[in-house]
């Protein structure tokens, strides 16, 4: 008797240490051509679901698309779910809204165009909150990045250093008065995550730490992010070279290219920060893809400038069951 009350109690408490996690709706479509898919297959959920996630993979050029959440209370009369967003989708990305919930919801193509293919996806969870991050962050060490400057390069450019104050590690671009300057940190790094579509990383933004030394450069280029799938290890296969893709939608930088002009120049060891969120969220479910960011800050005039950065963080949400 005692051991069957102790493997109930065990039972017991496993079931409240562990709440049921159920993915309640899944649908996929695949379009391509020029006819505008609309709304599609309306999913009677009863107002239990309020997690909604949308993922799309565009495959060759998609020229337009535009994909939003609906609903709808009698399958006949709808609109757009309340507080969600319409979401470009000429490109793979991926968009979560917690909210929405209703007797029907689907999701509405009001835009399309295509050579290629786009394949959307839609999944509603029940209990996706009580195991979604969306605070998930991770550092990318300076040894992740290279760069370039177009100008007459300066003392212990293109260098990994450690930092003569502060003691960080920092990769160093350094131009002189010679003439204006452009100079390039260019980044190449992944997360990890999970293959599963609707599941693992979705990156939301990156944020760049830079020490701008000497003088502080007078304009910064909105950064680019970019992605790159290599080929699958099978025989025979065919190289694929490695052509960046743009990813992550119109990125909003802060602070403002005119706002860090502003600042006054640092010295060695002290560092400013750049966040780039994106547009449209970029999930990683894909195997062998790779990222690439790019961060660009100008001299306009005939000054010394010295760039160092220890790295960058990628801040993103997780659904890891």
């Amino acid at each position: 008797m005692r051991k069957l009350l102790a493997l109930a109690s065990l039972l017991v408490l496993s079931l409240l240490a562990h709440p049921a996690y159920a993915q309640q709706y899944v649908q996929s479509q695949t379009y391509t051509g020029t006819t505008v898919p609309g709304g599609q297959g309306a999913m009677i959920q009863n107002s239990n679901v309020s997690d909604h996630l949308l993922t799309w993979t565009a495959t060759g050029t998609v020229s337009s698309c535009t994909v939003k959440l609906e609903t709808s209370s009698d399958n006949v009369s709808w609109s757009t779910m309340s507080g969600s967003a319409s979401q470009t989708c000429t490109s793979s990305g991926t968009y979560s809204f917690h909210g929405g919930a209703a007797t029907y919801v689907r999701f509405n193509i009001s835009a399309f165009s295509a050579t290629g293919t786009l394949q959307m996806n839609y999944y509603g969870y029940t209990y996706v909150t009580s195991y979604q991050s969306t605070d998930g962050y991770l550092f990318i060490p300076e040894t992740a990045c290279g760069g370039a400057v177009t100008g007459t390069a300066g003392t212990g450019n293109a260098t990994d250093i450690v930092a003569t104050s502060g003691g960080a590690r920092v990769f160093r671009l350094a131009s002189t008065n010679a003439g204006a300057s452009v100079d390039t940190f260019t980044c190449i790094f992944t997360v990890p995550s999970r293959l599963t579509a609707g599941k693992g990383v979705t990156i939301t933004d990156l944020t760049f730490l830079v020490s701008d030394q000497t003088t502080q450069a007078t304009s910064v280029t909105l950064p680019t992010l970019k992605t790159f799938t290599a080929p699958a290890a099978v025989d025979p296969e065919t190289a694929n070279s490695a052509t960046f893709v743009t990813a992550g939608g119109t990125i909003t930088q802060t602070p403002t290219s005119a706002q860090f002009a502003a600042y006054t120049a640092v010295s060695a060891g002290q560092f400013f920060t750049i966040k780039a969120a994106l547009g449209t969220p970029v999930a990683v479910n894909t195997d062998l893809q790779v990222f690439q960011v790019v961060w660009v800050l100008s001299q306009s005039a005939s000054a010394a400038m010295t760039l160092e950065t220890p790295g960058f963080f990628v801040h993103y949400n997780n659904v890891p069951l």
